[in-house]
């Protein structure tokens, strides 16, 4: 191990934050289908289990006094401090993820111990100077882990995988557009083919000219053509995947893409 990590600590492997976020939601008594759960209740079910968790608190604090922060957590005793207009909206997609990713700072993190306010300024104080030094060099790093198991803990892989779009994602675990996007982007296997685009090859109908294609045509600069479905995929659905992560779906007669895709794609 060299100095570098010997500092900075080492880094915790995806898949154990991915196991992490699963046990959490389980001991929070949370299914893994199960996309818009109540969050703060999770949190209190968490706080009455022996653990790192035993006793969480969730206190709000007067806007005037957060000065650009919307939340921090501390360990001794556990505490997340949230801004009190954010946490006036409990539903909404950005307090779900804050919260979220406050409770992996108390569980991943334990070596804040308390925030002290001196002059109005929030300072850290911490249980000994090496926890110092590491959190001062590895603070990218913990914020990096805090988010990535806040992610993992909303969208687990298994409502991920049943989604067509990353903004169909976000609508149905009500977190922020930007997180649902990287979330998606984990898992580039194949997705589900929705039912009447089924339905509609079964009917040995051919797709239409695409919808914006002169558009792409333009930024990929490949002529307009006529294209069959069946020649974009292979009809045996092992092998179905979505051309740049977008769905299909049947408007007036023909197979057209989700438009949000193609557009972020292309930069549109």
């Amino acid at each position: 191990m060299d100095d570098r990590e010997d500092r900075l600590g080492r880094p915790i492997p995806a898949r154990h934050l991915e196991e992490l976020a699963a046990s959490l939601r389980a001991r929070a008594g949370v299914s893994d289908d199960d996309p818009d759960f109540d969050v703060i209740r999770a949190l209190w079910r968490l706080a009455k289990l022996p653990g790192p968790l035993h006793g969480l608190r969730i206190t709000p604090r007067s806007d005037d006094h957060m000065d650009n922060k919307e939340a921090w957590a501390t360990t001794s005793p556990p505490e997340i401090t949230i801004r009190e207009s954010r946490l006036n909206q409990p539903d909404d997609p950005e307090t779900r993820f804050i919260l979220s990713h406050e409770l992996f700072h108390v569980v991943l993190h334990p070596e804040v111990r308390s925030f002290l306010v001196v002059d109005g300024n929030a300072k850290l104080d911490f249980r000994c100077k090496d926890d110092l030094l590491a959190i001062y060099h590895n603070d990218d790093s913990h914020e990096l882990q805090a988010t990535v198991g806040a992610r993992a803990f909303l969208m687990p892989e298994k409502l991920v995988r049943g989604s067509l779009t990353a903004s169909a994602l976000a609508k149905c675990c009500r977190v922020p557009q930007r997180e649902a996007a990287l979330r998606f982007a984990q898992f580039p296997t194949a997705k589900k083919c929705p039912g009447e685009v089924t339905a509609f090859l079964a009917a040995g109908r051919a797709a239409e000219k695409l919808r914006l294609w002169k558009n792409l045509a333009a930024v990929r600069g490949e002529p307009p053509e006529q294209v069959r479905l069946a020649g974009l995929f292979r009809i045996d659905w092992n092998e179905f995947h979505m051309m740049t992560q977008c769905g299909w779906t049947v408007e007036n007669g023909k197979i057209v893409p989700y438009l949000e895709m193609c557009a972020a794609r292309f930069g549109r």
